[in-house]
Formats: structure tokens, sequence, C-alpha cells
């Protein structure tokens, strides 16, 4: 035997040394992003047959690649679900640009709304002014003549 195969983590001192046979290669395939080339790389480290291992070697050996594979699935989803925020980000951004663009018509539209009202106010109050100076001019030029007509 080799002098490493004997060698055990600390508290496994009753779990057998496992040996590798080439015999039965498990290996997995993935899509190709480089944190899942570097699990498959991991996999290829990992290439021990499951036959000829005793139960309790076999049960950790498929528990690990359960769990290897189960991380891979779950990095997957969370990369999927970042790619789908960043998305949507970018679409609340360009909403959010097209309302600030709509809020400042808005706001300038309601500035010249609110300059023209000012004006229009000021033009009623000097056309009251006017109506009353001519009501009182009236009013005047009819007392004017009616006594004009009194003493004819």
């Amino acid at each position: 035997t080799h002098p490493k195969a004997d060698f055990r983590p600390l508290g496994s001192a009753d779990l057998p040394a496992v040996q590798a046979r080439p015999a039965a290669q498990v290996r997995q395939s993935t899509s190709g992003s480089s944190r899942e080339d570097s699990d498959d790389d991991e996999l290829e480290g990992d290439t021990e047959t499951i036959e000829g291992l005793d139960s309790v070697d076999d049960k950790r050996a498929r528990r690990m690649l359960s769990n290897r594979e189960s991380a891979r699935r779950s990095r997957r989803r969370k990369q999927a679900h970042l790619n789908e925020l960043e998305t949507q980000a970018g679409q609340l951004r360009a909403e959010h640009s097209s309302l600030l663009k709509g809020l400042t018509d808005v706001n300038q539209k309601y500035d010249e709304s609110a300059v023209n009202n000012r004006i229009l106010k000021a033009d009623i109050e000097t056309l009251r002014a006017k109506v009353t100076y001519y009501f009182i001019r009236i009013i005047q030029l009819s007392i004017f003549y009616i006594m004009w007509l009194r003493s004819s």
C-alpha cells in the first residue's frame, strides 16, 4: 500500500480507507460558465467507482455528489435570479428616466400655466377697473345730461 492510502481525517478512524478503481467513473455535464467549469474540475478529481465501496463509503460518496450537484443547481438559480433582477433594474431605470422626463415636462407646463394665470388675473383686474371707470363716467354723463335737459 501507498503511505497516503491509509490517511484518514480526524474522527474517522473507524471508517475503512477508500480506494479508487477506474472501472465506473462519475462525471457530470454542465452548460459552460466559468464557475460551472470549476465544478467539473472538482468532479474529475472525485472520479471514484461506486462499485466495490462498502455501504458507508458508497452513501458518503453519493451524498457528496448529490450535495455538489445541489450546490451547483443553487448557484445556477441564484445566478438566474440575479440576472432577472439586473434586467428588472434596467427596466425600472428606463421607466424612472421616462417618468422623470414626463414630470419635468408637466412641471414646465404648470409653471407656464401659472404665469399665464397671473397675467389673466391682472388683465381681469385691469378690465374691472376700466368697467368701473366707464360705469362711473356714464353715470356722471347721465346726470350731466339730465341736468342739461332740466335747465333748457
